[in-house]
């Protein structure tokens, strides 16, 4: 999907086109079984609902569905940020990607690949409730620190909180990601400080919350492993393609030029790598 809204709508500034796009797939995400699929968006949409939802009761399958509309909401508002040239502030930035971005939805894949049943009361919570919030801009802030290049380079995007922060401060990218990456050791220690907390004050709800705390953990050791192995973030991988309608610089231009050495301060910053808290995630870097 990111792909896609890349290369047909934020290229040319389409909100228009975004809007008809991301508003059927709504409708795939809502009736996988009665869609017809026109592009591999939607039927790699209408499949994995199909396959998701299978066997999982109502609430479950609300809840996941739920998330969806905010996460085409998410995909809109980048496209019509370009438009109107607009750069949000970091506050904005953060609540939006919180409430849309797929971490959330992510989160509640973690109960169907353990097999999990947790009782809407359980989601209620308060405390789950700010447990996921800091999950999710974990999730959002490592991967904006990764693919910062990538989106601003070869996707000519502003939806970064590198970039944001950035305009915000009117800093060079560099001191931005240094702040970013502070944000998202703070976050991860939130998250770990409450899951602590949470097993403590819902003892009586026993092993399942357990598990599923596990699990959350057990997701950002993969989502981490996985930004470090894929070379989709590599600019080998997009520096030379050749369906980018204008040149790419070999070195940044414009707002953020400084992050070219960002690759060089995630290594240096490595000892303090977000997955050294007690997550149990531990990637390289």
């Amino acid at each position: 999907m990111d792909d896609l809204i890349v290369e047909r709508f934020k290229r040319s500034r389409d909100s228009i086109g975004a809007r008809a796009f991301l508003d059927r797939l709504g409708r795939v995400a809502a009736d996988p079984r009665g869609a017809d699929p026109s592009n591999p968006v939607e039927r790699g949409l209408a499949d994995l609902m199909g396959c998701t939802c299978a066997g999982r009761d109502t609430a479950w399958r609300e809840r996941l569905t739920g998330w969806l509309p905010n996460v085409f909401d998410d995909a809109l508002w980048e496209v019509d940020n370009l438009a109107s040239g607009r750069i949000p502030d970091p506050v904005d930035y953060i609540g939006m990607r919180r409430r849309s971005g797929g971490a959330g939805w992510a989160a509640q894949l973690v109960e169907r690949a353990l097999h999990l049943d947790l009782p809407p009361a359980v989601h209620e919570q308060p405390a789950m409730q700010r447990l996921h919030e800091a999950f999710e801009d974990v999730v959002d802030l490592h991967n904006d620190l990764v693919s910062y290049r990538r989106e601003t380079e070869y996707e000519q995007d502003d939806s970064n909180h590198v970039v944001v922060t950035a305009h915000f401060l009117t800093t060079h990218a560099l001191e931005a990601a240094v702040l970013t990456r502070r944000l998202l050791q703070k976050r991860l220690s939130l998250f770990d400080r409450l899951a602590t907390e949470t097993l403590t004050t819902e003892a009586s709800a026993g092993r399942d919350i357990a598990r599923c705390l596990q699990g959350l953990k057990d997701w950002l050791a993969g989502d981490y492993a996985w930004h470090e192995h894929t070379t989709r973030y590599r600019p080998e991988a997009w520096q030379h393609q050749r369906t980018h309608p204008t040149p790419v610089p070999a070195r940044p231009n414009g707002l953020g030029t400084a992050a070219a050495d960002l690759p060089r301060l995630l290594r240096q910053d490595s000892h303090a790598s977000p997955g050294r808290a007690d997550t149990g995630v531990h990637p390289a870097g």
